[in-house]
């Protein structure tokens, strides 16, 4: 499969956010998308970005952190996982920003 272009991201994501109430916060699910789609969605305007579990969640924060310190990360799992992977997760994401 070929790299999506930024327009392609940019297109979808603002489709998207067309669609929904203004109250409403799109947070755009990263997982198995490499860390430049990420880079793409953020210069396409989005800041929230939710990863399912720590190793996931962990390298894409790491790679984007520096340069991009604004975007916010969530934890988003199924309640059937364990507790664990829930205490290994929390330090990678930042509470304090989205209250």
């Amino acid at each position: 499969m070929s790299p999506l272009p930024g327009e392609v991201i940019a297109s979808r994501l603002e489709s998207i956010r067309a669609g929904l109430p203004s109250s409403a916060r799109l947070v755009a699910v990263s997982k198995f998308h490499p860390a430049d789609y990420v880079v793409k969605a953020y210069e396409a305007g989005q800041r929230l970005f939710g990863e399912v579990g720590s190793a996931g969640a962990g390298r894409q924060r790491e790679s984007l952190h520096e340069a991009y310190p604004d975007i916010v990360w969530h934890f988003i799992n199924f309640p059937s996982d364990q507790q664990g992977e829930v205490h290994r997760s929390l330090h990678l994401y930042d509470r304090e920003r989205d209250q």
